[in-house]
């Protein structure tokens, strides 16, 4: 198994106790699981760090803001921005909304993150209930169709 230094994210030795790279302790640190995600969207690999986006637009909390703005000001890979997007819209507010205000019109992002910071394929971006839109969202594995009731399967509806 590969070990990164969660301060830096040099790869380290598995019995290292102290970052050969940035000289900090590799021992468990009293960061909560928030400071956790957030260390990750740093993370070298871009599907950590997609993962790390999208459970911080679950959790929903605020001191997440700041973080998923700076991924957006400074990732280039369109699947990490897109998450980090959605995850702004999740989390709402007047700074999550002047941030993706901001990137809705940035020609530099994709056409994915800005429609996604616009609000659109959906407007609402985990909806009452939880369930999502018509354009799902990158890679999460959620449905992206509405539940067909049972009047309707007993039809022969889909």
């Amino acid at each position: 198994m590969t070990r990164y230094c969660p301060h830096c994210w040099a790869e380290v030795a598995a019995q290292a106790e102290v970052c050969p790279h940035c000289g900090r302790s590799l021992g468990e640190d009293a960061a909560d699981f928030l400071g956790k995600l957030i260390v990750a969207l740093q993370h070298p690999d871009p599907l950590t760090q997609r993962r790390a986006a999208f459970l911080l637009g679950r959790i929903r909390d605020p001191r997440a803001v700041a973080p998923l703005g700076a991924v957006l000001a400074g990732q280039a890979d369109v699947y990490v921005n897109g998450e980090a997007a959605f995850a702004l819209r999740a989390i709402g507010g007047e700074r999550a909304g002047a941030i993706l205000a901001e990137v809705a019109d940035d020609p530099s992002q994709s056409i994915i993150v800005r429609r996604m910071a616009a609000g659109t394929p959906r407007e609402s971006p985990r909806g009452n209930s939880g369930q999502t839109g018509d354009a799902g969202h990158l890679g999460t594995g959620e449905s992206t169709r509405p539940a067909a009731d049972s009047a309707s399967l007993q039809e022969g509806g889909t």
